[in-house]
C-alpha cells in the first residue's frame, strides 16, 4: 500500500517540478539571463522532448550566437511540430547566418514537393487522418448499400472509392515519414571542424565546416570518426565530438 501511494504521489510531483522548471526557464529567457535558460530547458528535456523546450532552448542558443546548437534544437523542435511557423521561420534565420552556404544537388521538383508534403505532418497526425478517412469511406460505402435512390449510391459509392484510396495514399506516406525518422541520420555541425578524405589525423583538411552546417552521417568507426556527406553531395570525415546527431538515440 505504501508503495501505491509513493507511486501516486510521484505521479503527481513530477509533472509539477517540470512545469516549474518550464517556468524558470522561461522566466530567465525573459529576463536575457541566456546562460541560465540554456540549463533550465536541458534540465526539462532530460525528461523527455517537448517540441517548446526545444524551440526555446533554440531560441536561447541563438542569443548566445551559437548557431550549431540553436539550428540543431530547431530541428529538433521541427521533428515534433513539422507545421509549426515559428520554428520554420527562426530555423530560415539561424540557417541565413551560417558561414557555410552550398548550391545543393538539383532534384525534380515533384520529388521535393511529395517529401516536402509528407513532412509535412508527423507519422502520428498522418495515422489520425487516415483513420479518419477510412471512417468517412466506410459510412459512405454503407450509405451505397442501404440507399434505395440511384443517385445517392452513385455519389456515396465513388466517394467510398475516393475515400479508400486517400486513406491509401495516407497510411503511405505515414509509412515513409516513420521510415525517414526511424533512418534519419543527420547531424549538425557544433564546433568549427576540419573535413578530412580518410580518418587520418596525419593528413591537411581538405575543407573548414562552421557550426550549424547539417550534415548526413554515413559511416562511423571506432576511432571517434565518421564519415559524412554535406549538402552539396561531397564526401569526407570529421571528428565524431564535432557534431550531434539530429535524432537522439
Amino acid at each position: 500500500m505504501k508503495r501505491i501511494i509513493n507511486i501516486l504521489f510521484l505521479s503527481i510531483l513530477l509533472p509539477l517540478c517540470a512545469q516549474a522548471s518550464l517556468e524558470t526557464a522561461d522566466e530567465a529567457y525573459m529576463k536575457g539571463n541566456y546562460e541560465q535558460a540554456v540549463e533550465e530547458y536541458e534540465t526539462v528535456l532530460s525528461e523527455g522532448g517537448n517540441a517548446a523546450a526545444y524551440y526555446n532552448l533554440g531560441n536561447a542558443y541563438y542569443r548566445l550566437e551559437n548557431l550549431g546548437k540553436a539550428i540543431l534544437n530547431y530541428e529538433r523542435a521541427l521533428i515534433l511540430e513539422p507545421d509549426n511557423q515559428d520554428i520554420i521561420f527562426n530555423l530560415s534565420l539561424a540557417q541565413a547566418k551560417t558561414a557555410d552556404q552550398y548550391n545543393k544537388p538539383s532534384e525534380m521538383f515533384f520529388i521535393t514537393w511529395t517529401r516536402d508534403l509528407v513532412k509535412s505532418k508527423t507519422p502520428d497526425q498522418w495515422g489520425k487522418y487516415g483513420i479518419l478517412l477510412f471512417l468517412l469511406s466506410t459510412i459512405c460505402f454503407l450509405v451505397y448499400r442501404l440507399s434505395s435512390q440511384i443517385s445517392a449510391r452513385k455519389i456515396s459509392f465513388f466517394s467510398a472509392l475516393i475515400g479508400l484510396f486517400l486513406t491509401i495514399v495516407v497510411n503511405i506516406a505515414a509509412a515513409w515519414d516513420y521510415y525517414s525518422f526511424v533512418n534519419d541520420n543527420r547531424a549538425v555541425v557544433i564546433n568549427k571542424s576540419g573535413m578530412f578524405k580518410t580518418s587520418d589525423t596525419q593528413q591537411e583538411a581538405i575543407r573548414e565546416l562552421n557550426p550549424g552546417t547539417i550534415v548526413e552521417v554515413t559511416d562511423e568507426n571506432s576511432r571517434g570518426w565518421c564519415e559524412i556527406i554535406i549538402p552539396n553531395g561531397k564526401k569526407g570525415w570529421v571528428r565524431l565530438n564535432d557534431i550531434t546527431k539530429i535524432v537522439e538515440q
